[in-house]
C-alpha cells in the first residue's frame, strides 16, 4: 500500500469513528500534489465536516490530527487557516525550513545598517 492509500484509509477510519453525525466521505477530500507545493498531500474535507457538525473547520482539522498517527509514515502535518490539512514527509519539511531560514538570514544581513 502506498502512502496516499494509507493516508486515505487512516483519515476515513478516524472520521468514521469520531465524527457525529456521520458524514459521507467524498473522493475529492484528499489530494496528492506531485510538486509538493504547498504539501505532498492535502486533506480538504475539514470544511465539509465543519458544516455538517456545526464546528469550525480549523477545530475539526485539529481534532482529526489529534487522532491520526502520522509518525510511523514519516509524515508531519500543518493546518492551514482555512482548515486544510497539509501533510508532507518529515525529511522534505525539514529541508524547506533550512532554505527559508537561510533566505531570511541573507535578507536581514543585506538590510542591516553597517
Amino acid at each position: 500500500m502506498n502512502a496516499a492509500e494509507e493516508l486515505k484509509r487512516r483519515f476515513t477510519r478516524v472520521i468514521e469513528e469520531n465524527v457525529r453525525p456521520p458524514v459521507l466521505i467524498g473522493p475529492k477530500w484528499f489530494r496528492y500534489n506531485p510538486s509538493g507545493n504547498p504539501a505532498e498531500f492535502q486533506f480538504l474535507g475539514s470544511a465539509k465536516i465543519a458544516k455538517a457538525t456545526g464546528k469550525g473547520a480549523r477545530r475539526v482539522a485539529k481534532l482529526l490530527l489529534e487522532r491520526i498517527e502520522l509518525d510511523d509514515l514519516g509524515m508531519t502535518a500543518q493546518i492551514a487557516p482555512d482548515g486544510v490539512i497539509n501533510i508532507s514527509s518529515a525529511k522534505r519539511k525539514s529541508g524547506r525550513k533550512k532554505k527559508a531560514k537561510s533566505a531570511v538570514r541573507g535578507r536581514k544581513s543585506a538590510t542591516s545598517p553597517s
